[in-house]
């Protein structure tokens, strides 16, 4: 469960780094 939970949160961070990259990037 707890090996999960950090699944979802790694992946959660790296959309949001992704996204956020992107976002950089775009501008």
């Amino acid at each position: 469960m707890n090996h999960l939970f950090f699944n979802k949160a790694v992946v959660l961070y790296e959309g949001f780094y992704l996204k956020c990259d992107f976002l950089l990037t775009s501008l």
